[in-house]
């Protein structure tokens, strides 16, 4: 006789079974089972409710993925018009009304309008559906390679990305990436990709300014000496025969590696290296995309298309996991030949241009491109632009990074001499703690406390999130009024 599962008493403490039986994404459980986890039930707007009728801000945007509140009623309807008609369909041989939609609409609002004379910029022109930011990243490693090794045959494709810099943890996006912290348990797995200086000014070697107020990332004495770096590495690469082909890169904000904000023209600069020595660029917009940094796209900040284009968090306005990697007509025509070539793109995933996903992504598309969003999320910038500065009255504050709608707040030990806390300390963590007391929920990255607003926070609610980590700050270091 087949065994029959027991119907779950729905009584019983949730954390107790959470406890008991499920393993966390980049949590040390031993610690996890000896704390009290809040247990989130439910969620309307930018607020989150646990299990005992709590209620929190979620500041860091349910990891990075929500964008404009929790049971928004635009993508609610749109999700269940959709379940209607049918949940899933397979994309493998067949295509579906929805993903064709959202295929058209990416690629129209991905498309750079103010493109440079001096320097003509790749069109995306195709679409690739996957599950989430890894596996949108690992699509495009793929099609790289292959394209490659068509395209310059006597060529070996090879890799150059940001020290530090995340891209996922699929085994490729893993290989792309260089976070000691995550990934050097797999060194043995990935292949050899090279990595060059990222532009953390706070943490610069050749930037002796202090922060400030004014200008927590101060680069007047800046050189560039990051954009050097990389010229010399093209270069010696080239020199030796062995070219680079693609440089990855997360732009204008790095966020699993602290939040670190690149400098006005970072971008730009890179990207000119980039195209004279004919690599492909392979912007990972995973957390970036989608208004995070104030434009849809955040290398169109400064006028800059890659070539391949990873989307995935936001995509879907927070609501289901979704991906898409986006390229040229040039690449997608160098997969085509008869049957027989095999020539395919051999990668795919079960739930590849899911419909419910796709209505989804539509239904947050039409709102993230209305007037009254733009006009809301200009608000939301300045707010948190003018609410951000007071924390600089803590001392224990040494940098601030803001790029758009996230901000990295890095708590340091000695402000002047930038001394950060030990690990052990768990600081990080420990303000966060403080910080759900105080009815806001985030996330630390180490010694960074990590803030991505919601884009349907008022002002209030923005002031809120500040006033909650200034007090938290004042509670784990010590420090009074």
């Amino acid at each position: 006789m087949p065994r029959t599962l027991k119907k779950t008493n729905l009584k019983q403490d949730p954390r107790a079974l959470d406890q008991k039986y499920v393993w966390h994404p980049f949590t040390q459980m031993r610690d996890w089972v000896r704390s009290k986890p809040i247990v989130i039930q439910s969620g309307k707007g930018v607020m989150l409710t646990d299990h005992e009728g709590n209620s929190y801000i979620d500041a860091n945007a349910s990891i990075w993925t929500n964008l404009h509140g929790h049971n928004n009623p635009k993508i609610n309807r749109a999700i269940q018009n959709q379940l209607k008609q049918i949940s899933h369909s397979s994309a493998l041989g067949f295509a579906n009304e929805p993903a064709s939609y959202l295929a058209k609409e990416l690629i129209e609002a991905t498309r750079l309008t103010k493109r440079p004379k001096s320097s003509p910029q790749p069109k995306l022109a195709k679409v690739f559906f996957s599950d989430d930011g890894s596996t949108a990243m690992e699509a495009a490693l793929k099609l790289h390679h292959q394209h490659t090794c068509r395209a310059r045959p006597k060529i070996t494709p090879r890799y150059l990305s940001l020290e530090s810099s995340y891209h996922g943890d699929t085994v490729g996006a893993m290989s792309l990436s260089h976070s000691p912290l995550f990934h050097k348990p797999f060194g043995k797995i990935r292949f050899a990709v090279d990595r060059v200086m990222a532009p953390y000014c706070y943490r610069c070697p050749h930037n002796r300014a202090k922060p400030s107020r004014e200008d927590a990332r101060n680069t007047r004495q800046c050189k560039w000496e990051c954009i050097g770096k990389v010229e010399k590495k093209l270069n010696r690469a080239k020199q030796a025969g062995k070219p680079y082909t693609a440089f990855v890169i997360e732009p204008l904000i790095q966020g699993a590696a602290g939040m670190i904000a690149h400098p006005e023209g970072y971008l730009s600069k890179l990207e000119r290296l980039i195209r004279k020595h004919k690599l492909h660029l392979i912007a990972d917009e995973v957390m970036t995309g989608f208004g995070r940094t104030g434009s849809l796209i955040a290398c169109h900040r400064e006028g800059v298309q890659p070539d391949f284009l990873a989307l995935a968090k936001g995509l879907t306005g927070g609501y289901l996991p979704m991906a898409a990697t986006l390229t040229t007509q040039e690449v997608f025509d160098s997969f085509l030949g008869p049957y027989e070539s095999f020539r395919s793109f051999f990668h795919g995933h079960s739930f590849t241009g899911n419909q419910l996903g796709s209505a989804a992504a539509l239904a947050n598309l039409e709102i993230l491109q209305s007037k009254a969003s733009l006009q809301r999320r200009q608000k939301l910038e300045q707010w948190f632009q003018d609410g951000l500065s007071q924390l600089w009255q803590d001392p224990h504050v040494g940098d601030i990074r803001r790029v758009g709608l996230i901000a990295g707040i890095e708590i340091v030990q000695d402000r002047d001499q930038r001394t950060p806390y030990p690990i052990t300390e768990q600081i990080g963590i420990k303000v966060c703690q403080a910080m759900a007391k105080h009815g806001v929920l985030t996330r630390p990255i180490g010694n960074v406390i990590a803030l991505l607003l919601i884009y349907t926070m008022t002002k209030g609610q923005v002031t809120q999130v500040i006033d909650s980590l200034a007090k938290a700050l004042r509670e784990v270091t010590g420090e009074r009024d």
